[in-house]
C-alpha cells in the first residue's frame, strides 16, 4: 500500500466516522402531532379531559375541535402563527387564549406552553410522534 492510498483510505474512514456520529433528525407528521397537543392544551384551558375533544379536521388552515361544552356541542379552533397558537370559540364570547409552540424535531415532539385555568397546575401540553 502506498502512502497515497493510505491517506485516501484514512480520509474515507474519517468521513464515514463523521457521518456515523452525526445525530439523525427525526421527521414527524405535524398533522398528527399538532392536533394531539392542541387537544391537550384545550383540555387545560377548559378544565376538561383531552379525550373529550374530537378533532374534526382543518378548515382554511385552522384546526377544528368539537366538545360538549356549556350544555351543547361546541367547536373550538386553533390557528398556528409561526411559534404560537391562538385558541378561540364562539362559546368564549370573544375571549382568546394563546400558547407558545416549541418544536423538538430531534425527538419528534411539540410542546404548547400556556397559562392554564386554576383547575390545573400543568402549564405545558406535549405530544410526540414516537
Amino acid at each position: 500500500m502506498t502512502l497515497r492510498n493510505f491517506f485516501a483510505f484514512a480520509a474515507l474512514g474519517l468521513l464515514l466516522a463523521l457521518f456515523a456520529a452525526t445525530p439523525k433528525a427525526h421527521a414527524f407528521n405535524e398533522q398528527i402531532v399538532l392536533p394531539c397537543v392542541f387537544k391537550q392544551a384545550l383540555a387545560l384551558l377548559t378544565c376538561k379531559t383531552h379525550e373529550s375533544f374530537s378533532y374534526v379536521g382543518m378548515r382554511e388552515g385552522v384546526y377544528v375541535f368539537n366538545v360538549h361544552f356549556g350544555a351543547k356541542n361546541t367547536e373550538f379552533y386553533a390557528q398556528v402563527f409561526d411559534n404560537f397558537v391562538i385558541f378561540t370559540s364562539k362559546a368564549w364570547k370573544g375571549r382568546m387564549a394563546s400558547a407558545g409552540l416549541i418544536y423538538d424535531y430531534g425527538n419528534g415532539c411539540v410542546t404548547a406552553s400556556l397559562k392554564p385555568l386554576p383547575c390545573s397546575l400543568v402549564r405545558e401540553a406535549k405530544c410526540c410522534s414516537n
